[in-house]
């Protein structure tokens, strides 16, 4: 193989080999491997840590109980499914949980005329029509997330928005699979339990059309807990830090460290001690705890040093909030069965139940147990220390069917003060760890690792300075490529990205959806008049609207309502027998209408040949086919 370029006379070829080689001592072939090899490194120093950027990212994504998609939805549609809640009167993630269970959080009809809701009665009954299949937009989705709260209210009367009885819930979600005369037991349910812990795996189920299933997704009581894991956090679409897995991986290694360095005595030889801080708060959502098993028995901030408590509060997951004056290992506070719920944000709520608690810890920095059977006293994970950095405690009476304040069972030598006006919740807590530090640092690690690398390469040193210049000739130029790859192509898709996000329909939809149905809840704005179900037991339905006449035909452009308002022609519209004719008004957008009228979205833009929903005039007729 020659290695000279073809463009060099031979004469010349003959004297670099015969005079200029020997004296420089340069092996062509060799140099070119040391280039080679210049490049190699450098292109291998990238890719370890982006492996371990990527290897930490899939090790989270296997412990979230939603995938990172579904939870991008979850806090898309948190606002919208609470102020249907409100208005249906179940609780806050209902409709999320219910379309989950039935449309996988996925805006799309099945083949089955169910809709995203599985609605499966009332489509067979003939009380609501058939769901068109394929895609929806998202006032479409909005109103079967609207239909699904109200038969689920329907199938469970009793349950309230502020309902949090895990066994009620759990009953009303087999009602609404099942019908509310069945007699199965929730907890032998797949469609409630599937998924819950190591007893509810791959469970039979029955679908409404006989068939039966062994399930693969979780069923709607794991379901309910992740979603309210994921919300009782700040709730944010933003995407995750790069390094927030990373992050986090290195965090559950350092605790392991910690645990392994720290623990010499064996957590089931820690005893059973009893609290004896404070006296339980017996008001709003809390009751009075039952004296059981003292074997079962909470027992929190055992080896803890607990520095400030606030008053317990109500929500999500009604407790009180903690704060320790140093990072500390947290125990258990008693033995169960183990539970983890994570998202993609990097938020972690642990549960432990048994025969007689259940108990919930959010704010730990990481968790170092495993999935199972945990005892008393046996690290479950870290807690940060200092203000700003708490862990919030739940804890539910099994027995007697409610919730508890968690301060009645701390147990400490000296107790910690209630600080009356620290009232913070999960919502308001801020991410444990702060990752800008780290992105200054980065450059400095890549160059100390850099340098120990080369350090240890002594053949390449020992070269001579020819070798060692060419081998950086080779990483300067792997480094140019790599900026100019980053500069040139990053900072357009980031921006074609945002420009793409800021321009989408389904943002501008779903902005006036929520507007829509938070005005209509506080009654800005007149609820529909037309029931499109009739409910169970049966109610009087109110009236149609009066149809509106449709206006005199003018030449001219009929002038819009509003000084600046665009303009429109009017022209007489065509209508069929039982379809009505309406002028859109000044305010008016196609979701308003159909509400009005009791039709879908997507009736009255095909029936008008509507390629925008959105653009529509003041002035513009429509024809509303009928309900």
């Amino acid at each position: 193989m020659n290695l000279w370029p073809g463009w060099l006379p031979p004469w010349l070829q003959d004297w670099v080999r015969r005079y200029l080689l020997p004296i420089l001592q340069i092996e062509v072939r060799h140099l070119i491997w040391i280039f080679i090899q210049g490049v190699a490194e450098t292109i291998l120093l990238f890719a370890l840590p982006t492996a371990a950027v990527i290897g930490s990212q899939k090790v989270w994504e296997s412990r979230y109980r939603l995938t990172p998609a579904q939870q991008n939805q979850v806090a898309r549609w948190a606002a919208v499914a609470d102020v249907i809640a409100r208005m249906e009167d179940v609780p806050p993630v209902t409709p999320l949980v219910l379309w989950y269970k039935e449309g996988g959080l996925q805006a799309v009809n099945p083949e089955n005329c169910e809709g995203i809701m599985g609605l499966y009665s009332a489509v067979r009954s003939g009380r609501l029509p058939c769901f068109p299949p394929g895609p929806i937009d998202d006032a479409e989705v909005a109103r079967q997330l609207r239909l699904g709260a109200a038969i689920f209210k329907e199938h469970c009367p009793e349950v309230r928005y502020t309902t949090t009885d895990p066994e009620t819930l759990k009953r009303c979600y087999l009602y609404y699979n099942a019908g509310r005369l069945t007699r199965l037991n929730p907890d032998q349910s797949g469609y409630v339990m599937n998924g819950y812990d190591a007893a509810h795996q791959n469970m039979l189920h029955r679908t409404a059309s006989g068939q039966v299933v062994r399930l693969q997704v979780l069923g709607a009581w794991p379901v309910h807990l992740a979603i309210q894991a994921q919300l009782a956090h700040q709730p944010t679409a933003a995407l995750p830090s790069l390094l927030l897995p990373l992050a986090l991986t290195l965090q559950e290694v350092r605790d392991r460290l910690w645990v392994w360095a720290t623990i010499r005595q064996a957590p089931s030889s820690l005893p059973a001690l009893l609290p004896t801080c404070a006296s339980p708060v017996v008001r709003d959502c809390f009751i009075l705890p039952h004296q059981g098993d003292p074997r079962l028995y909470p027992v929190l901030a055992a080896g803890m040093t607990v520095s400030r408590v606030g008053e317990a509060t109500c929500g999500s997951f009604p407790g009180a909030a903690m704060e320790v004056a140093r990072p500390s290992l947290f125990p258990a506070p008693m033995p169960g069965r183990l539970a983890r719920y994570t998202d993609q944000w990097g938020h972690l709520i642990v549960q432990i139940e048994n025969d007689e608690w259940t108990l919930w810890v959010a704010g730990l920095r990481s968790v170092v147990a495993g999935i199972g059977e945990v005892s008393r006293g046996q690290p479950l994970g870290s807690v940060g220390g200092g203000r700003g950095e708490f862990f919030f405690v739940t804890v539910y009476d099994k027995i007697r069917g409610g919730y508890v304040d968690p301060r009645a069972f701390l147990v400490q030598n000296v107790c910690p003060p209630v600080d009356p006006e620290w009232q913070p919740s999960l919502s308001s807590q801020e991410d444990a760890m702060n990752l800008a530090p780290l992105l200054t640092l980065l450059p400095l690690i890549l160059g100390l690792v850099w340098a120990i690398w080369l350090f240890f390469k002594k053949d390449l040193l020992a070269k001579g300075p020819v070798q060692v210049i060419t081998y950086f000739i080779g990483v300067i130029l792997t480094l140019w490529i790599i900026g100019w790859i980053v500069d040139i192509l990053l900072p357009q898709w980031v921006a074609q990205r945002l420009l793409n996000a800021r321009q989408s329909q389904d943002i501008r939809v779903i902005q006036q959806v929520s507007r829509e149905i938070i005005n209509e809840a506080a009654g800005s704005e007149p609820a529909p008049t037309i029931v499109v179900y009739t409910p169970l037991p049966p109610t009087p339905v109110p009236p149609a609207p009066t149809p509106i006449a449709p206006t005199p035909v003018s030449p001219q452009p009929t002038p819009p309502q509003g000084a600046g308002a665009p303009t429109v022609p009017v022209f007489q519209a065509q209508a069929a027998p039982g379809e009505q004719v309406y002028t859109v008004r000044s305010g008016d957008t196609l979701y308003s209408i159909a509400r009005r009228f009791g039709v879908t979205v997507q009736t009255i833009q095909q029936r008008n040949n509507l390629a925008n929903p959105n653009d529509i005039k003041v002035g513009q007729q429509l024809i509303i086919p009928s309900p």
